[in-house]
């Protein structure tokens, strides 16, 4: 139901933008300055990150209790601006509401391997909030609106813990909670007019749920005389926030969306195309990008997967890689635009954590790290998108493409944190392969793609796309056990980038980024080749920072003429 929402709204947005600038007038000398005021409405899409800190009322734990939810998001905003006549201050407030795509679970309660712990789980749906804006105006007619936010918000979310391990004939067993929690935002963003109506604006939030309490799930202990002894669930307490990077659109109630008030244009001066038929652009650059990532699969007990208690999770975290990638754009007159990027380079740090609640029936809870050694990433994005806005100063379009990223997690050695059984052989792996993980994904991406021109020589660009639908395939080698593990799924995802860029020279620019991937897929493992289906869950993520050079032959969205 929620990627119909998604899809829904995405179409609806590109339909609704209709305001063109064909006829976009010759710099004046004499320009009034714009002004904010009045009430809009609009739409955002963006990428996200839930995060709950469970407390563990049993003791300190040996690992987990923060469970990650990425999601991806899209929205709908309104609200009102006042901007005296003579001053550059914009002040106001806004609401909006937010459907979130996501979900996430990790290890809690897990203070000791003599103890069962849990799964816990979270699954936000929805935010909303309502806030006070405050910003200043910049610019030559004060098109560009640096502003700051805060109020009251709210995620409504389940929030689940099951119990990992069945005892003496017990079922597998759950608590949860679903409910709305209510709290504080805080946010920071950039707006731009576009013309008197339409605006563009990236914005990042920051949504503090504070703490809440749960009930656990009732528990055993094993004893120094071997068997278990049944704990009773107690309180933990849930620390929650929501972080969330939008990029949206507004229209401005009461202004003709095809009158242009201003004419100081941003890019004004660049000089003509290198050759080029008027309309058409290429923008070639390089890039270094530094990341960290994190692969989590989870296998529950049953191959149906009716339960997200587990038999076992591996988890590869701060996953730190470098890699240097090649980027391109290529603009055409029609509004036609194709842009992707290829890249590579290796992972070179991280660990993994091999959980398992199965061993025997005396052993609660196994849990040994891996240091990860190095080994490979390749990844490739290519879009074709279609210019539903274009300016001498700005465009947004939405797209359609594809991604495909492929790593490898070759851990070695193997310490045992959790509980010691007799005749344990961690040790004798020291040194030696334990684990590799090869994966593959690829992922149809449905998007809006925009920048805008906030000063003479300062350009803000924004990619965001949804993944609606993901196809993952990877290879789990057990080295010490002879055993591979061929393991496929499908599921739903998000990408997004933000890169400010400085032109040095009419031409060539300099910049620097973030980017954030996140997909979740569910599915089988065949074991041996022999198909076995299963439900086990894949969840892989990575952010970072890039640096880049471009090179741009022209500027697409209007004529030499217009730009005099």
């Amino acid at each position: 139901m929620r990627k119909r929402i998604f899809l829904v709204i995405c179409i609806a947005m590109a339909a609704s933008v209709t305001a063109r600038a064909d006829g976009i007038p010759s710099v004046a000398t004499d320009v009034p300055a714009f002004n904010w005021s009045g009430y809009y409405f609009g739409a955002h899409v963006g990428a996200g990150l839930n995060r709950a800190e469970f407390s563990d009322p049993y003791g300190p734990s040996i690992y987990g209790d923060d469970v990650r939810a990425p999601n991806a998001m899209i929205g709908l905003q309104g609200g009102y601006n006042w901007q005296g006549p003579a001053s550059n201050w914009v002040f106001g407030a806004e609401a909006d509401l937010t459907w979130l795509d996501g979900s996430g679970s990790d290890t809690c309660f897990a203070y000791s391997g003599n103890f069962i712990s849990s799964n816990c789980t979270t699954s936000p749906n929805f935010a909303g909030s309502l806030a006070g804006r405050a910003g200043y105006a910049i610019g030559p007619s004060g098109r560009t609106l640096l502003y700051g936010k805060a109020g009251g918000a709210f995620v409504q979310n389940s929030i689940d813990t099951y119990l990992n391990k069945s005892y003496a004939g017990t079922p597998f067993s759950k608590t949860g909670d679903s409910s709305t929690r209510w709290g504080w935002m805080l946010g920071a963003g950039v707006e731009q007019a576009l013309s008197s109506a339409w605006s563009m604006k990236f914005e990042y939030d920051y949504i503090g749920l504070g703490s809440d309490d749960i009930r656990t799930v009732a528990s055993a202990e094993g004893t120094p005389a071997g068997g278990l002894t049944p704990i009773a669930g107690r309180t933990a307490s849930v620390d929650q926030n929501q972080q969330m990077v939008k990029l949206g659109l507004n229209y401005r109630l009461g202004a003709d969306p095809h009158a242009f008030d201003f004419s100081d244009a941003a890019v004004a001066g660049r000089a003509a195309p290198y050759g080029l038929p008027a309309g058409w652009g290429f923008q070639p650059a390089m890039r270094y990008w530094y990341s960290v990532g994190r692969f989590q699969k989870d296998l529950p007990p049953s191959p149906s997967g009716s339960s997200k208690s587990l038999i076992s999770r591996l988890t590869y975290d701060d996953v730190s890689a470098n890699s240097g990638e090649a980027y391109g754009r290529i603009d055409t007159p029609w509004n036609i635009f194709v842009q992707g990027f290829v890249g590579a380079g290796k992972n070179d740090g991280g660990h993994m954590n091999d959980e398992d609640w199965t061993i025997d029936e005396n052993t609660p809870y196994s849990n040994t790290i891996s240091q990860l050694s190095d080994a490979g990433m390749r990844y490739a994005v290519v879009d074709a998108g279609y210019d539903v806005l274009r300016g001498p100063d700005y465009r947004a379009g939405i797209f359609l493409g594809w991604a495909h990223i492929a790593e490898k997690y070759p851990s070695t050695s193997c310490l045992q944190i959790g509980f010691v059984a007799p005749g344990d052989d961690c040790a004798t792996f020291q040194r030696l392969p334990f684990i590799t993980e090869t994966d593959s994904w690829g992922a149809l991406r449905l998007g809006v793609a925009a920048d805008v021109w906030l000063a003479p020589a300062l350009q803000l660009t924004g990619n965001f796309a949804y993944l609606p639908y993901v196809w993952f395939d990877g290879r789990d080698d057990h080295w010490q056990r002879n055993l591979l593990i061929k393991e496929h799924g499908g599921g739903q995802g998000a990408q997004l980038e933000l890169l400010l860029s400085y032109y040095l020279t009419q031409d060539f620019s300099v910049g620097v980024g973030g980017r954030y991937w996140a997909a979740w897929a569910d599915g089988g493992d065949i074991f041996g080749g022999e198909p076995m289906a299963r439900s086990d869950t894949y969840r892989y993520e990575r952010a970072g920072v890039f640096v880049q050079g471009a090179y741009t032959f022209d500027f697409c969205c209007a004529t030499t003429a217009a730009l005099k």
